[in-house]
């Protein structure tokens, strides 16, 4: 990796984040109380400030990827307003992101492959649930998948 293509990286992170604290700060009425939004856009400027000044931890593209995963998670897991409007801006800036849906594609893969797949099963697991997305031999799958990673870290 070469300091450009670092930095086209960091911008694009960046724009990420500033339309995401735009969609937090002007399109979630109702969605959210106001320090809901306080704490969202104060956080999301937190990670801007990693980028910006990263002191003395190295800037390298990983740093940037899991930068972007955790801005992401809540526009990749979550629906409605704030999330439809978030997209429809990536779109519109033609940003090199993509929706995708990572419980489907952990489900279908059949395995857990790390910490951050192992959180997003369990942080939509309730929605889909609630929303009687999944059948009874998905909710057994998942349960396998989850207790086959717990068991995994413990060993």
């Amino acid at each position: 990796m070469n300091k450009t293509e670092y930095n086209q990286r960091a911008e694009l992170v960046l724009t990420i984040i500033d339309v995401a604290i735009d969609c937090f700060s002007n399109h979630s009425s109702g969605v959210f109380g106001a320090n809901d939004i306080k704490q969202l856009v104060k956080t999301y400027i937190m990670y801007r400030n990693k980028i910006i000044n990263p002191g003395p931890r190295p800037q390298n593209i990983r740093t940037l990827n899991q930068i972007q995963f955790e801005v992401l998670v809540y526009f990749q897991e979550a629906s409605g307003h704030v999330v439809k409007t978030f997209w429809d801006e990536i779109d519109r800036k033609q940003l090199a992101v993509k929706r995708v849906n990572s419980f489907e594609k952990i489900l279908k893969r059949g395995k857990i492959k790390n910490h951050n797949e192992y959180d997003i099963i369990i942080d939509s697991y309730n929605s889909y649930i609630e929303t009687n997305m999944l059948s009874d031999n998905e909710r057994e799958k998942i349960n396998g998948l989850i207790s086959n990673f717990e068991n995994r870290k413990v060993n």
